[in-house]
This record gives structure tokens, sequence and C-alpha cells, in this order.
């Protein structure tokens, strides 16, 4: 990071902005999870990612549509 030109130009160089939106943004994730968990179907969302990393993703819309 080239901390003396974005100082010079009067831009942030500090962490915290980036901090706060992680911890935004994991809690935001985490209740939406918890949310879809007290309804019933947080299983179907727990495991999109798996579905997705297997190459079945398409497979998944097939089934859907059909």
């Amino acid at each position: 990071m080239l901390y003396k030109t974005y100082k010079n130009q009067d831009l942030e160089i500090g962490s915290w902005a980036i901090e706060s939106a992680h911890r935004t943004i994991i809690q935001q994730r985490a209740k939406t999870i918890r949310a879809a968990l007290d309804n019933g179907w947080g299983q179907s969302i727990l495991s999109l990612p798996s579905i997705y990393h297997s190459g079945r993703w398409q497979e998944l819309f097939k089934l859907n549509q059909g």
C-alpha cells in the first residue's frame, strides 16, 4: 500500500472501516441463517455451497424447473 501517496491525498489509511463492515456483514449473515433455521428451510440454505462446489448447481435448477 502506498501510505505516503494516500496520506498526501487525504485518503483514509486505517482499517477501522473494513473491520467495522466485516463485523456488520458477519452479524447480518448469522442472523439470516438463524432466521432460516427457525423457519425450517435452513438446511436447504446450508446445502447450497455443497451443491455448488460438487458441480451439481445446474442439476439443482433442472429439478426446480421440471
